[in-house]
């Protein structure tokens, strides 16, 4: 059985080294949001657009956050929340 899922897609280049993907070291990463599905626990991911390497979660803010966590930095306050 198939499911169809609407999802925001939005393709970033990351300009700070702490939005490099954590596996190549990649520049490009999206930022997905699925919009329909309600049982869908984590409706926020970032995909590295080399490797597709994830990083799930349920808030834009929070996906962010772990992205940055999951390369082993210590990301600035100042740079998380915009």
């Amino acid at each position: 059985m198939k499911k169809i899922v609407t999802e925001e897609v939005e393709s970033k280049t990351a300009l700070n080294r702490d939005m490099y993907c954590a596996k190549c070291g990649s520049h490009g990463y999206e930022i997905h949001h699925i919009l329909d599905d309600d049982e869908e626990l984590f409706p926020w991911y970032i995909e590295c657009e080399s490797c597709g390497h994830t990083v799930k979660s349920m808030s834009r803010d929070m996906v962010r956050l772990f992205w940055k966590f999951d390369n082993n930095n210590e990301p600035k306050w100042g740079l998380i929340w915009r």
